[in-house]
């Protein structure tokens, strides 16, 4: 796969301030694609008009997994659908319920969620491109107790193969240790309806921060 841990980002490196705003261009550009694949209507964000359904969800935590998001915010209300970019940081919750959208913000907004502090805000009207159905909701999975309370570590890793996979990424990296997530970042794929192609770079989440050394 013509890839190690050498190949994380180092932030010591030369023209390293050039190569932190490239990444960051390029990851933006990147949650914008996926918003937009998962039925997000960007366009709305210049509305001055919000919605008492949908919350924007601020200051995440790097390496937060969907169903810990999900899991905080499923204890005050049922929630419609839940986006959360593979890069983590911010996120978009809908509610079904109003009433439980406003309990919601008023219990969470500045709350400690992990090490830090969580910001809320509304999010637009029609900030999805459809309404809600509930063949949109996702069904999340448990994990391993143990390993989901322990000091998770991410690396990022560049310079992978177009043709590597996921499974290929994981399989590579579990010789080092347990492996909680994998992600590679992806874009759509134009001549493929519904597929996405690989941008060459991904993340690794690691049970410990020993296993990431």
């Amino acid at each position: 796969m013509k890839v190690s841990k050498s190949d994380v980002l180092d932030p010591t490196g030369e023209n390293s301030s050039i190569q932190l705003a490239l990444a960051e261009t390029q990851l933006l550009q990147e949650v914008k694609e996926f918003l937009t694949s998962e039925g997000v209507n960007l366009d709305s964000f210049a509305s001055s008009k919000r919605s008492n359904r949908v919350l924007i969800c601020k200051n995440i935590p790097f390496g937060t997994q969907e169903r810990e998001l999900n899991e905080l915010f499923s204890n005050h209300g049922s929630l419609g659908r839940l986006v959360l970019p593979p890069t983590g940081t911010i996120g978009i919750i809908e509610y079904i319920d109003p009433s439980d959208a406003m309990k919601a913000y008023k219990k969470l907004s500045y709350s400690k969620f992990k090490h830090v502090p969580i910001y809320l805000e509304w999010a637009p009207e029609e900030a999805f491109s459809s309404e809600f159905k509930p063949s949109d909701k996702k069904v999340y999975t448990t994990v391993d107790e143990d390993i989901d309370q322990m000091e998770h570590a991410t690396l990022f890793v560049k310079n992978l193969n177009f043709d590597t996979t996921e499974d290929q990424l994981r399989a590579f990296f579990e010789k080092s240790g347990k492996v909680v997530t994998v992600s590679i970042a992806k874009k759509p794929n134009p001549k493929s309806h519904g597929g996405f192609l690989s941008r060459g770079y991904g993340f690794i989440e690691f049970a410990t921060k020993e296993a990431a050394k």
